[in-house]
């Protein structure tokens, strides 16, 4: 940031932790919309989740369908531990990487959420939706142009229109805050 005519040097360095800190509470509130919410009063509770399968899964696929059934339950001490034992039935398998990535950035592990997304969209770089979460993990990071750049590769692969929605705020608000 330019210093300003007249303005002390000590004001300037102020107002550069200020922009950062507003641009880090930006990024975490956004990842914090994955995180599940508790019932408040006063509003509708959300439906109990569907119970888990009842036999447990012996294959990796079925190891991280699992895994997506506890992550939407907030469960992500056993989701990890379904996706520890997928990979170790699968080395490097996208999905599971994939999805212990999310968990990784919910659990705001960044830097090992960054080196599954990294393996996913190496192994499978037309595959949107890492792209969108490396960015979510780069911005946790303070990396804005790394995350900008990944929203940007995710526009362009992607058929979610919602998240689609949800790239282009980012991007907005983040060149506005720039």
């Amino acid at each position: 940031m330019p210093a300003r005519a007249g303005a002390p040097e000590h004001e300037d360095g102020l107002l550069n932790r200020v922009w950062i800190l507003l641009l880090a509470g930006t990024v975490l509130l956004f990842v914090d919309l994955y995180r599940p919410r508790p019932h408040r009063g006063g509003e509708e509770p959300a439906p109990a989740p569907a119970p888990l399968s009842e036999s447990a899964p012996t294959d990796a696929a079925g190891l991280v369908e699992r895994a997506h059934e506890r992550i939407e339950r907030g469960e992500y001490v056993e989701a990890l531990s379904d996706l520890q034992r997928a990979l170790e039935l699968r080395p490097g398998f996208p999905p599971a990487r994939h999805h212990r990535g999310q968990v990784l950035l919910r659990l705001d592990h960044f830097d090992q959420a960054l080196a599954d997304f990294d393996y996913c969209i190496d192994a499978e770089p037309e595959n949107a939706p890492p792209y969108f979460d490396r960015a979510l993990a780069h911005a946790a990071l303070l990396r804005f142009i790394e995350a900008r750049s990944d929203l940007h590769a995710f526009l362009a692969r992607s058929d979610d229109e919602d998240r689609k929605r949800q790239a282009r705020e980012l991007l907005s608000k983040w060149k506005a805050e720039s």
